[in-house]
């Protein structure tokens, strides 16, 4: 009887307790600055991971914005602080415990980065109207000019 109890009150509470759980944002970022870029952050762990991107390409970052991000080429290194541009700009893929919010930004040649709708294409030529704290505007430079 014990058994039955504690398996028959398992998946109730872990469905309510990951149903209660915030899910982390995912962000694509297109790299149209004209350069290759190196993005670095920390992870959860402390630990930094870097990614190259070549002009005309993407690549995905989880926990977007949980950390800063520092991107940099041949004359730059620059690092933004990344928000949440709220729910419009969201396209939830997935359900329960494999769902992510993704959001898709664009870098632009001017060190901006602009977030797109969710049914936009990259690379983006026209920007929706840029929610609060968008576009994003590095935070600090480490070498060259912020834009």
């Amino acid at each position: 009887m014990k058994d039955f109890l504690t398996k028959a009150l398992f998946l109730p509470i872990l469905v309510f307790s990951v149903a209660g759980c915030t899910i982390a944002l995912t962000c694509e970022m297109f790299n149209a600055s004209g350069h290759e870029i190196k993005l670095t952050r920390k992870g959860l762990n402390g630990n930094a991971t870097t990614q190259i991107v070549p002009i005309g390409s993407s690549v995905r970052m989880d926990y977007w914005a949980r950390s800063n991000v520092t991107i940099s080429g041949r004359d730059f290194e620059w690092v933004f602080s990344p928000g949440d541009p709220g729910v419009e700009f969201v396209k939830t893929i997935g359900f329960g415990p494999w769902a992510a919010r993704l959001i898709k930004v664009q870098l632009d040649e001017s060190g901006r980065i602009f977030v797109l709708k969710p049914n936009q294409s990259f690379p983006a030529i026209e920007f929706p109207a840029q929610p609060d704290g968008f576009p994003l505007l590095p935070v600090g430079s480490k070498r060259g000019p912020i834009p």
